[in-house]
């Protein structure tokens, strides 16, 4: 049987490691909030550890968060120059 410290402890960590994941990847708690279909103070009371998050937003806040960090990775892995523009330019750009 899990103590109330040990839930506090719980909530605490994973509130850390929202917090840690969400500004690695550079979103901020307004943004992370409307894409997991929740509200800035309850992600920031998820984040600070006061209030347990659900596992559909938990599993909204991970799909969201590796969805941005993939997009950041596209942006800043090594590129040849003509990849580069073409990852810059490939999306709203007819040619070089």
């Amino acid at each position: 049987m899990k103590s109330q410290q040990d839930e506090v402890l719980r909530s605490k960590i994973l509130g850390a490691m929202l917090r840690k994941t969400r500004k690695e990847s550079g979103k901020s708690i307004k943004e992370t909030a409307a894409m997991i279909g929740s509200t800035s103070g309850k992600l920031s009371a998820y984040e600070e550890g006061k209030r347990n998050i659900s596992l559909p937003e938990l599993e909204l806040f991970a799909y969201h968060i590796n969805e941005a960090m993939d997009n950041m990775s596209s942006i800043t892995r090594p590129y040849e120059y003509s990849q580069m523009l073409d990852v810059m330019f490939g999306s709203f750009c007819l040619g070089k």
